[in-house]
């Protein structure tokens, strides 16, 4: 059976590979790097990981830096600590990180041959933007949690409900 493709914006879609991009801290307390990946993850999409400051301990005995909580935070089985480890290609890259600690992000994206990066609603800058067309890269500016269908009362307050209000939702079949 073939998976059927949706749009999420003019240039990218649910076939294309994504990275998530964060960092372990910000994971770890349910924050926006966090439902960007549940997001992908319950809507089937292929995506990796990156938290720029995981530390494997299975590969680094007795050195700070891995996770290994519970609950909502807590990290997948699989996790990268950079962009050029991962095992594929990667189509979209989405940093949920503050322009601050966002390190040279765009140039990693391009070496890595992905083609679109995915800037999240506070961490687009007008000089990531011209730094994302020198090296070829497509920009998406907006919430990528603005494509998920909200239920109840509850979704009025929620930004992402308002921001996507006119966007296309994720695949009808996963809508809950």
């Amino acid at each position: 059976m073939r998976k059927k493709i949706y749009l999420l914006h003019e240039s990218v879609d649910s076939s294309m590979s994504f990275a998530v991009v964060g960092n372990v801290e910000k994971f770890a307390q349910n924050k926006h790097v966090c439902k960007c990946w549940r997001f992908c993850q319950e809507h089937q999409l292929k995506a990796f990981l990156i938290l720029l400051d995981y530390v494997d301990r299975r590969k680094a005995p007795g050195r700070d830096g891995g996770y290994s909580g519970s609950g909502k935070g807590r990290l997948p089985s699989r996790v990268f600590s950079r962009l050029d480890a991962l095992p594929d290609k990667v189509d979209v890259v989405i940093p949920c990180l503050m322009p601050r600690h966002i390190p040279d992000i765009v140039e990693e994206s391009a070496r890595v041959g992905a083609h679109t990066i995915w800037f999240q609603e506070k961490n687009w800058t007008p000089e990531f933007q011209e730094k994302a067309e020198v090296n070829g890269l497509a920009v998406v500016r907006g919430c990528v949690l603005k494509h998920k269908k909200y239920q109840g009362v509850v979704k009025f307050l929620r930004p992402c409900y308002w921001h996507g209000l006119s966007c296309p939702k994720v695949m009808p079949k996963y809508q809950r």
